[in-house]
């Protein structure tokens, strides 16, 4: 339609209201492949050494499952002995800090790149130095079984949907891992 200056052109129509759209990120399920960088195989097991290992698979959100040992590292003076992960990571200031030794789990919150007094720790009853570890984790919450007992359940973890899950292994340490599925939330 064409108007001139000066003229009023009346138009009837009907709008219709669309329904808004929830883009939710298609997330494929994960394996041991999906690390970067990438694990050593030996065997049955996967190893790594001397630095943090990322999931490139984002958001996280899902079920994580593995089992997992210190094989070299940790403190001399007993004690220290600790397989590591966060989960949230995105810039290395804020995100959930965990650690399993043979006898505890920890949870520390990392917020601001400080570990907050918010820690939550739970005794295991562990005879072996390999933990079969399964993690659920949801936008706002991250619940940790180990071999098969709730360990922690955290309900006040930050938005999860864009941070990394990650190994943190020190230039002393190697871990090795068995059995990672990663299937995600639906």
């Amino acid at each position: 339609m064409t108007v001139s200056a000066g003229e009023t052109i009346r138009v009837d129509m009907t709008l219709l209201k669309d329904a808004p759209t929830l883009v939710v990120p298609t997330v494929r399920p994960g394996s041991i492949s999906d690390f970067d960088p990438a694990w050593d195989r030996d065997g049955e097991e996967y190893t790594h050494a001397g630095s943090p290992i990322a999931f490139r698979i984002t958001p996280a959100l899902g079920t994580f499952h593995f089992k997992i040992q210190l094989l070299k590292g940790g403190n001399a003076f007993g004690g220290g002995k600790k397989v590591r992960w966060v989960l949230g990571y995105t810039d290395g200031r804020n995100h959930t800090l965990l650690e399993l030794e043979k006898s505890k789990f920890r949870r520390t919150p990392i917020v601001n790149g400080k570990p907050t007094k918010n820690n939550a720790d739970f005794k295991l009853q562990n005879n072996s130095d390999i933990f079969d570890v399964e993690i659920t984790v949801t936008p706002t919450k991250i619940i940790h079984r180990v071999g098969g007992l709730l360990v922690d359940q955290d309900s006040d973890a930050p938005n999860l949907t864009n941070g990394k899950f990650m190994f943190i292994v020190n230039s002393n340490e190697q871990i090795g891992i068995s059995g990672f599925t990663f299937t995600p939330a639906r």
